[in-house]
């Protein structure tokens, strides 16, 4: 301890990943291989939000395990193998982001190599509700490239017809 700090390190070790969807008051868990993406059956999981476990259950053979709770906006999933390899995974859930404006990002391919060419398309909608959206107005925009590792490739400035 220096001063009146301290500091934690936790490590977690396991051939075992967990896929999640979330939605309002339930959670899908896939568990499966990190190497080989077989299913994990049998990997024991706790569904917390932090404070305490919120429900738990084992994953069928399959891999995958359903459980039921209201989902808080920030949730964890908390796993051990069958071998006994642990690992966690990170949800969030927020049920009012449809009324919020999206941008979609489209590129003409789904791989590059260094130095290819790379257009990309930009549509963005404003939704009013579930059923209901309209175009975002035309505005300037910047555009960031970062490679795997995260490290900023390039960086575009844009304004086409009807910006500012």
């Amino acid at each position: 301890m220096v001063g009146g700090y301290r500091a934690t390190t936790v490590v977690f070790v396991s051939d075992t990943v967990a896929l999640s969807k979330v939605s309002g008051n339930e959670l899908l868990v896939w568990t499966a291989g990190k190497k080989q993406g077989e299913a994990k059956p049998g990997s024991e999981i706790l569904w917390t939000d932090g404070l305490g476990v919120m429900t738990r259950g084992v994953t069928d053979g399959s891999g995958t395990l359903q459980l039921q709770h209201i989902s808080p906006e920030r949730s964890y999933i908390l796993g051990k193998d069958a071998e006994g390899g642990v690992f966690v995974s990170e949800n969030f859930f927020y049920e009012s982001e449809i009324y919020n404006t999206r941008l979609y990002i489209f590129t003409d391919r789904p791989l590059y190599r260094a130095g290819d060419r790379v257009d990309v398309k930009v549509m963005g909608r404003e939704f009013h509700d579930p059923l209901h959206s309209s175009p975002i107005v035309s505005a300037p925009a910047k555009l960031s490239v970062l490679d795997a590792n995260g490290s900023l490739l390039q960086t575009v400035n844009q304004c086409h017809a009807g910006c500012a």
